[in-house]
């Protein structure tokens, strides 16, 4: 599953469960992708945050972000693979404190959370 944050509330199809949009930081936030443990290992994750790139980029978006677990010790190196950075704490847009506020309000540590950025590719 992925769940994406953006620009607008509309909602995409698309066959491995749609992103879901609301409006957020200035651009779209993928909240969360999931793929079930007997399909991982074939780029299903990837091809997810490649769709939202697509998306992105018809949609004239400079980038994505997201966050996950600094604890879980593949999520970092395995987004950094797809491209994307982490960003330090100053380079948190308002958006994105918003966003922390409210997973560190659902009970997630913000110290156990990264931040990252990827440039949206150009097609």
């Amino acid at each position: 599953m992925a769940t994406l944050h953006g620009n607008d509330n509309s909602t995409h199809e698309h066959p491995s469960r749609p992103p879901r949009r609301t409006t957020h930081p200035p651009g779209p936030h993928v909240e969360q992708v999931s793929v079930h443990p007997e399909y991982q290992g074939h780029g299903i994750g990837r091809e997810l945050i490649a769709y939202v790139d697509r998306w992105a980029a018809g949609q004239q978006i400079p980038a994505l972000t997201l966050s996950t677990f600094r604890s879980v010790p593949w999520n970092g190196p395995y987004y950094a693979r797809l491209g994307f950075s982490e960003l330090a704490g100053a380079e948190l847009t308002p958006g994105l404190v918003r966003i922390q506020a409210a997973e560190a309000a659902f009970g997630l540590d913000p110290a156990e959370r990264i931040f990252m950025r990827r440039p949206v590719a150009r097609q």
